[in-house]
């Protein structure tokens, strides 16, 4: 994918449809207007830090003097930036030296929107020549060059910098695998890589330590010289799923020598995955590389959109930081309110937009950001909550495009941030994690919202870690269209501790459908009260079919262990999957599971409740049970939550609108869920267990046809139901069979598979599951078998749920007319059901007419022609 476009602002994204959020908004308010009051003014166009700097007419040029300026005034100061859109290429560091009390609010004037970059221009461009052939390859012609000295333009990490072109980011010129569905922007992104196990002839070597040594790859570098490969940094896909980057050192015969590094291979990927970045002979439109010379400087190629731009509109991002202003004092209370931010270089583990700092620990409501944006950005986070902070506020927050974290908080358990409120923030386009929150106390997030994030393999979306305690979110919103759900992502708490979901919905994650993840190890030491847990009240899964797991009952929350208690009310997701402690389920809707654990539960498929879930139309069907289920009271949960935090507003849905947690209803929209698609018509009542059944006595018994299947005979329609008491379910019982192994349907962990072979002997199905999870003890199971020669499939119907298994071989459209039917076991005798096993309603139709059904009278079941082996028992 070349640079042009990204994947960003896609012009026809494929949204979903879904309840009306327009009564909620997310991110930074086109239409916010901060006020024009101040005392201190910097205007970049028209200022001179000469100035005095206290009126309109006789501006700062510098936001750096004017906070420079306020200290020293001493009490309440405020700096009003002009210019919208002007941007301010400085960094600001300030250690805030103001004696108590006093505050310093940092804002816009007026409608305008300055910004703080951290970008120079990149000027000096000349038309490439044949001299750089040897680099570029043929690319030369469509190419442009500067050079520029290093101290100039002192980005640390040139490959995992940004370079903007009127405007718009390009990509780092490279070598990528072209199957991935991730845009090229995000560098860091194991998805972009070659693995050893798809890729013929690709090998790599580790040294002692068993980190990545040598890349082989002979079918692609191939084509590259070696001195075209030296200048590439390569992307290594490294253990638990990370990715580091590294230098080629040297290049022999096409094979790749890397710098020393720790990268150690990821299992089960081949030996290795690799990408390559800066191999400049694959500069393409929108993209841009670069040639370190050994000499201080550093010469920068790029293939523009529009070479109009390259005369002052082609920026490197060189500052790691924005703005950062250290306080002294506990009551500094800091504002930031209308400023945007963009273009910050990658340092390792390091670097920002915005930090919120201080020189010791504060207390009280210290900091508020408001109504600011942070875009384009290669530095770890957009912004930084240090663990000094308390109180801290932020609203109207809009995050990105980049190679970082949205927003990251570094409290801890002993040294926790305590009392922060988020609320109407927007993180989209981001190669990590939207919110990542370490050691945050009572804490409160409403309306949040993530789309496209996680893009570089970091898997959490929204995560609370390492000592989070009594945190509330309502109304989090993973995107659920297909263009604007994660690459990767899932929410998630680590040795956390009271962590509250409320009206939220969760994006799947793409390799096993996973929404929500406890991933709280047990007596860990940072879980700040082992034993308290957490709870989903009306939060939303939501099952994509390209994103299911391929187990049924698995998918959807995975939840609990000894340390964290969860409580799941009101719920619609694939699956609860509790992973090893306490869940208290109740009232909640599961889309993918073969049964609720507990009797308030529905079991029903997203086709039930939603318009067109394989299309993203999440809107209800009409009469949907959506629309009319009442749900289990939660109020004690609420008024638990109230308690902690006093005067707060939780009975409200993610619609903005009352919410009753006494008749709480279903999902995050509760009964206001919008409708669509066809009227939902619900299944009739299932029958009432049978009163009347066989029973398996201590001698198999067991049904077999005396005749073979009539010629011409291309469907066969098993019915029965099944009743396994406690100890008597195994493997390998066949309920239904034709004489080997002709169309046999067996019992097997826990489910049921099938074989089946036509009329000429061949096998179209051999011992395939049907992964429905519909066979269990002590219940009874009502079950249709029905194969199809001429539309050469195997359904099976588990209590009306249907699961369709396809043959792997074609059929030649009938059976054979050498083989009978049976029930609970083969023909012969074999492979019977066992002992106490019960079974009722038996019968066979051959083309759809009824062959034979047996009847649930011992006595004449016991009589009937068919009958073979042992007698059966009546119900006692």
């Amino acid at each position: 994918m070349p640079g042009i476009g990204l994947g960003f602002g896609l012009s026809n994204r494929r949204s979903a449809k879904q309840p009306n959020n327009e009564r909620v908004s997310f991110g930074q308010s086109p239409t916010f207007m901060s006020g024009t009051n101040g005392d201190w003014f910097v205007d970049g166009a028209n200022g001179n830090d000469g100035n005095l700097g206290n009126s309109v007419a006789a501006p700062f040029a510098t936001i750096a003097a004017a906070v420079n300026a306020a200290d020293n005034a001493g009490g309440d100061q405020i700096v009003r930036v002009r210019g919208d859109g002007h941007r301010y290429r400085e960094a600001i560091d300030y250690i805030w030296k103001g004696v108590s009390p006093n505050s310093l609010k940092i804002a816009s004037y007026g409608s305008e929107r300055p910004v703080i970059s951290g970008a120079e221009v990149l000027t000096g461009w000349v038309g490439c020549d044949n001299s750089d052939a040897p680099i570029l390859g043929d690319a030369w012609t469509n190419c442009f060059k500067t050079t520029v000295a290093k101290t100039d333009f002192p980005a640390p990490d040139l490959y995992a910098t940004l370079v903007r072109e009127g405007g718009q980011l390009l990509t780092i010129c490279g070598l990528r695998d072209p199957g991935s569905s991730t845009p090229e922007f995000y560098i860091d992104s194991t998805d972009l890589c070659f693995r050893g196990d798809e890729n013929a002839g690709l090998s790599f070597t580790t040294d002692t330590d068993g980190y990545y040594e040598t890349i082989a790859h002979p079918a692609l570098l191939s084509a590259y010289s070696d001195a075209q490969l030296e200048k590439a940094i390569a992307v290594l896909w490294k253990t638990p799923n990370f990715h580091d980057w590294i230098a080629v050192e040297s290049v022999s015969a096409g094979v790749l020598q890397l710098s020393a590094n720790n990268a150690d291979p990821q299992a089960n990927i081949g030996g290795g995955a690799y990408a390559l970045l800066n191999l400049l002979p694959n500069i393409q439109q929108g993209q841009w590389g670069y040639v370190d010379n050994d000499d201080g400087s550093v010469t920068f190629f790029i293939f523009p959109n529009d070479p109009i731009h390259l005369s002052q509109d082609v920026e490197l991002a060189v500052r790691t930081e924005g703005l950062r202003v250290y306080r002294q004092n506990s009551d500094t209370a800091l504002t930031i309110e209308g400023i945007n931010f963009e273009m910050f270089a990658r340092v390792e583990n390091d670097g920002f937009a915005l930090s919120l700092d201080g020189l010791s620990n504060l207390t009280g409501s210290t900091s508020n950001v408001r109504h600011c944006s942070f875009r384009q950005f290669a530095a770890e986070k957009a912004i930084e909550v240090k663990a000094q902070e308390q109180g801290v506020v932020m609203e109207d927050i809009t995050i990105s495009q980049g190679l970082g974290f949205g927003i990251q908080a570094v409290g801890t358990q002993t040294n926790p941030n305590v009392g922060a409120r988020f609320s109407r923030c927007l993180a989209q386009d981001l190669s990590q994690a939207g919110y990542r929150m370490f050691g945050m106390h009572e804490c409160i997030m409403k309306d949040i919202r993530a789309e496209r994030t996680s893009a570089g393999g970091h898997a959490n979306a929204i995560n609370f870690y390492q000592g989070c305690d009594r945190v509330v979110v309502l109304n989090y919103q993973g995107a659920t269209g297909f263009d604007d759900r994660l690459f990767a992502g899932y929410a998630t708490n680590q040795r956390a501790s009271n962590i509250y979901w409320l009206h939220s919905t969760f994006t799947p994650h793409p390799a096993d459908g996973r929404c929500y993840d406890d991933q709280t190890n047990p007596t860990t030491p940072e879980q700040p009260n082992i034993g308290e847990g957490g709870g989903l009240i009306n939060c939303w899964g939501v099952d994509m079919p390209d994103r299911r797991n391929t187990d049924r009952d698995r998918g959807g929350f995975y939840l609990g262990t000894p340390d964290m208690p969860w409580s799941v009310y009101n719920s619609v997701t694939p699956a609860i999957l509790n992973t090893g402690g306490s869940v208290d389920r109740k009232g909640n809707i599961l889309t993918f599971s073969s049964a609720g654990e507990d009797e308030t539960e529905t079991v029903l498929d997203a086709t039930d409740i939603f318009a067109d879930p394989a299309n993203f139309d999440f809107l209800a069907r009409p009469n949907s049970p959506l629309l009319s289920a009442q749900g289990q009271d939660c109020t004690a949960i609420i008024q638990q939550l109230e308690n902690w935090f006093p005067g707060e507003n939780f009975r409200r849905d993610a619609l903005g609108q009352p919410w009753d947690p006494s008749t709480p209803g279903v999902g995050p929209f509760a009964s206001q869920w919008e409708t669509g698609g066809e009227e939902y018509v619900p299944p009739p009542e299932p029958p009432a267990d049978p009163t009347e059944y066989l029973v398996q006595g201590a001698s198999t018994g067991y049904f077999a046809d005396a005749s073979a299947i009539p010629a011409g005979t291309n469907r066969v329609t098993f019915r029965g139901k099944f009743f396994w008491p406690a100890g008597s379910l195994a493997d390998f019982q066949k309920v239904f069979a034709i004489l080997s192994l002709g169309g046999d349907l067996e019992t097997r962990t826990n489910d049921f598979r099938a074989t089946v072979e036509d009329g000429t002997n061949t096998i179209t199905l051999a011992s395939v599951m049907f992964n429905s999870g519909a066979v269990a003890e002590e219940k009874w199971i009502d079950v249709v078998f029905d194969i199809d020669q001429v539309a050469q499939t195997a359904t099976l119907f588990a209590n009306g749920t249907p699961f369709v298994l396809p043959f792997t071989t074609a059929s030649n459209g009938v059976f054979q007319t050498t083989r009978p039917v049976s029930f609970l076991a083969v023909s012969n005798g074999t492979k019977p059901v066992t002992q106490g096993v019960r079974s009722a309603d038996l019968s066979v139709d051959f083309n759809g007419i009824l062959h034979k059904a047996i009847s649930n009278d011992p006595a004449i079941a016991n009589a009937d022609p068919w009958h073979k082996g042992g007698e059966f028992l009546g119900n006692p």
